[in-house]
């Protein structure tokens, strides 16, 4: 296989507009879940398992520690030692899949006392296995993405979330158990994992001998300092959620939860765009072409924020609606929390981090990240006990502005441009401009119309969309070459094209 042949063959236009396709299409299975639970067990039980979820979204991330993120950076442009990379970083995730399934099995009792639910101590241990099944089969995707193959990277994606959710969703349905599910989600992690094996034998050679001491130092020395700042980063992104389970009832955490639900969707935007831009920076960086990276970047941030800002728009207002019905008005305290955390959707695009990856600027990151969980901590504190549950989220806005400047203000300094031309601040504006001319008339309609909310999410929906295109037609926002490599990208063939 010739890495670099493969990588360079698409833009990164179509690599990233493949894997947001593929994320969109498994995300929307995953909204099938809460939709499902809400309505299958009371708050206490969902909050419970909200309560384990969010056990799993902290510990899987930290299995890693930024070794298989590292992946990206090493494999582009070192693509001799792929087996040592493969081999290094399958026995990485595999022992720190173990140390989490122990440390889960040791403190079981304390986890559930902290989080203010005893019931949670016969649950940990089945929820354990699922960890650290997941945590083994985590380099698949990753690598996939950085040979190129963003096709085959897409496609294990969708049908690996489709039977995830589909397997959440019927033992729901036919147990009523959030023990069963857990122990469905065992068995299916069971068949990542085999997928994985599988995959990596027919395409590397795995063997301890392919190990590379030096190789490994090198390795380790660009990746962990990585991992340890994407811990305190998301140790910090979980403040607010852990705030809430820490203080409040498992049925206040369920509303808290519903309404910070948004948070995975806008992730599956940037996590497509920055998995694609992260081995193209790094190569440019290697090439010194600077040029090259300013381009990248600013196509990435401006394409980003071609969704972003519209979506902060119409859910900001439809906000009542969007709530209601996927999870009935059982659950309309989570309309202002839900409105309060579309605020970070305005700078999720501005993920400068990619730059200072491409930099091996890595210690920076991880310095800023451990000083963030302090921060947050007061922060946070004080926030809750002003607003309560409202506070914690926007709290969590607030230090999420305040550390996302940081890295932008170094980044700017690491490519030697001001940080208004990093922002790309006139092509924005315009963007925020056409989303906000686009918001007219949906609130015409809201404010005038009675319609269920099923009709009037649709009905808005295509009202904005269509207002959002005829504005941003009018006030340029988009290339005709950008226009026309979507549409190549999307319907029905990928063709090429370039920022």
């Amino acid at each position: 296989m010739d890495v670099q042949h493969v990588l360079r063959k698409r833009s990164l236009t179509e690599q990233a507009t493949i894997l947001f396709v593929g994320h969109f299409v498994a995300l929307l299975f995953g909204i099938a879940v809460p939709i499902v639970l809400v309505r299958v067990f009371p708050r206490v039980e969902y909050g419970l398992y909200q309560q384990l979820f969010l056990i799993f979204t902290t510990l899987f991330p930290i299995g890693q520690l930024g070794v298989t993120q590292g992946i990206y950076y090493f494999l582009p442009r070192e693509p001799e030692r792929k087996d040592a990379l493969v081999v290094q970083t399958f026995l990485f995730v595999v022992a720190a899949g173990f140390v989490c399934l122990v440390l889960l099995l040791f403190f079981k009792g304390s986890i559930a006392k902290l989080m203010n639910n005893p019931q949670m101590i016969s649950y940990i241990p089945v929820m354990a296995i699922y960890i650290f099944l997941m945590i083994v089969s985590s380099c698949i995707e990753t690598i996939m993405i950085a040979e190129g193959r963003s096709h085959l990277s897409t496609f294990v994606k969708v049908i690996s979330e489709f039977v995830r959710s589909l397997t959440v969703v019927v033992i729901a349905l036919a147990t009523r158990s959030i023990f069963s599910i857990f122990v469905a989600l065992t068995f299916f992690a069971l068949g990542r994992c085999i997928y994985q094996w599988v995959y990596l034998r027919s395409n590397y050679r795995l063997s301890l001998r392919n190990i590379s001491i030096p190789f490994w130092r090198t390795q380790f020395a660009y990746s962990i300092p990585i991992g340890f700042a994407n811990v305190a980063f998301l140790i910090q992104d979980k403040l607010h959620s852990l705030f809430v389970t820490f203080l409040f009832t498992p049925a206040i955490f369920a509303t808290y939860a519903v309404g910070t639900y948004n948070l995975p969707f806008i992730g599956l935007i940037t996590s497509s765009v920055s998995s694609v831009m992260v081995p193209e920076l790094a190569r440019c960086q290697k090439e010194g072409d600077t040029s090259r990276i300013h381009a990248v970047w600013g196509g990435s941030l401006r394409k980003m924020n071609i969704f972003f800002f519209p979506l902060f728009v119409f859910f900001f207002i439809m906000a009542h609606e969007f709530i209601v019905f996927f999870f009935t008005d059982q659950y309309l305290e989570s309309v202002n929390i839900f409105r309060l955390s579309l605020f970070s959707i305005l700078i999720s695009g501005l993920n400068a981090g990619a730059i200072l990856n491409a930099y091996a600027e890595t210690s920076y990151q991880m310095k800023l990240a451990f000083l963030r969980i302090p921060v947050a901590c007061v922060v946070m504190y004080c926030f809750i006990q002003v607003w309560g549950v409202h506070g914690a989220v926007a709290a969590n806005v607030v230090v999420f502005y305040l550390f996302r400047f940081f890295i932008i203000v170094k980044a700017a300094n690491v490519l030697g441009v001001s940080f208004r031309a990093l922002l790309l601040f006139g092509e924005n504006l315009r963007i925020m401009v056409a989303a906000l001319i686009a918001a007219i008339p949906i609130v015409v309609v809201q404010s005038n119309i009675v319609l269920s909310p099923l009709f009037m999410l649709m009905v808005n929906a295509v009202l904005f969309l269509f207002s959002f295109c005829i504005a941003g037609f009018g006030l340029k926002i988009a290339t005709r070459s950008e226009i026309d490599s979507l549409r190549g990208a999307i319907i029905p063939r990928f063709c090429s094209g370039k920022y």
